[in-house]
């Protein structure tokens, strides 16, 4: 049952007003209370009694009105107010009215999905970073949309992309051939697509998962170039990690930017010289000497983190500052570790510094975190 003081409920519509009720209470304090409640007048302070008392009254009348509510085939009651009144000291009475409705819920305009793509190309100046889908429920269509970065100071005229969806059953939807070509700018570098009408089934449509974008081809200042789908790179990050990456650190944010003995690698997915501190694609300014250090084996890195493996030196650690500077010397590439693990450590490290040993701490947390990843 739906109550309200207020007159409408949000999400809802209301389709027939039944009327106006009320439910009524009427209850003795009795002479102890009474005399009590006198008590409490004279010195000034509240009693708990009555307070005890009141509330229970109201909650019996409030069940009172929605079991007429129900019996009037109602399943809402909008404009309830509460009243108090006193027929002698002893006797005291609880009035609580609505107006008694049939609600049902609202049918929405439109439905959004909104989806971060972990895609991404360094052969190519224009990035898609992020994805829509709009169901329109009048127009039973189906819109999407995308918005990303460019690396390029020329003009992106039109973007051409496939869209490959995957179903709640891992089923594949692949759409081709899909064009963009109203590209509007948010900042110097970031843009958004208008929407455009997608052949998807609304049954299907509420069975998406997951949404991939591959660029095909793009358009700026008049030339048109090409992709290869072949060279495109899939994040590792978890997409919490990355969101949040992005949030603070630009749209098109893959990771969390590391350094070997040679190079760094930026937010972006550039690698660059140690001799140079602007990332030769994206132009952000980096401070290298705080980027995490990856010792590489021949310029190869790992890019898969396994908790099982590393269980037993873990459990060799004597305390959480052990385990903390285990994780930072990982010779892997883990978003999940930089943005989520090390933070929480570093945090269990500093309660170590105040309280003692916090070994088991560190460990319960890594055992619960990586349990709830699996």
């Amino acid at each position: 049952m739906l109550l309200s003081s207020g007159y409408e409920f949000e999400g809802y519509d209301i389709v027939e007003y039944v009327g106006h009720e009320s439910a009524q209470v009427v209850l003795g304090t009795g002479f102890l209370s009474a005399l009590g409640s006198s008590f409490v007048d004279f010195l000034g302070t509240t009693s708990n009694t009555y307070e005890n008392k009141l509330a229970n009254a109201e909650s019996i009348c409030k069940q009172k009105l929605i079991s007429k509510a129900v019996q009037r085939g109602c399943n809402a009651i909008i404009g309830i107010d509460i009243d108090y009144t006193t027929f002698t000291n002893d006797v005291m009475g609880v009035i609580v009215g609505g107006t008694f409705v049939k609600v049902i819920k609202k049918v929405p305009e439109k439905k959004v999905k909104t989806f971060i793509l972990k895609r991404y190309n360094l052969s190519h100046s224009v990035r898609c970073c992020s994805a829509n889908l709009i169901n329109v429920i009048k127009e039973n269509k189906i819109y999407l949309g995308v918005s990303g970065r460019t690396y390029s100071e020329g003009i992106i005229e039109a973007i051409g992309v496939r869209a490959e969806c995957t179903t709640l059953f891992g089923e594949k939807i692949v759409l081709k051939d899909i064009m963009f070509a109203d590209i509007e700018f948010v900042n110097e570098y970031e843009y958004s697509t208008e929407y455009v009408e997608i052949k998807i089934d609304d049954n299907k449509f509420k069975i998406i998962k997951n949404i991939d974008i591959i660029i095909e081809k793009y358009l700026v200042d008049g030339k048109v170039f090409q992709v290869d789908s072949q060279q495109d790179i899939i994040s590792n990050a978890r997409e919490s990690s990355l969101n949040e990456l992005r949030n603070k650190n630009g749209c098109d944010v893959v990771f969390m930017p590391y350094k070997d003995a040679n190079n760094w690698k930026c937010f972006c997915g550039q690698t660059n010289s140690r001799e140079i501190s602007v990332c030769s694609l994206c132009k952000r300014q980096v401070d290298i000497k705080d980027l995490r250090l990856v010792l590489s084996d021949n310029e190869v890195v790992s890019s898969e983190f396994k908790y099982s493996e590393h269980i037993a030196y873990i459990m060799q650690c004597s305390n959480a500052k052990e385990i903390c500077d285990y994780f930072k010397q990982l010779n892997v590439v883990d978003s999940i570790i930089d943005n989520e693990v090390i933070p929480k450590l570093e945090e269990i490290k500093g309660i170590e510094r105040m309280y003692g040993n916090c070994k088991d701490a560190a460990v319960k947390f890594l055992n619960e975190f990586y349990e709830n990843m699996k």
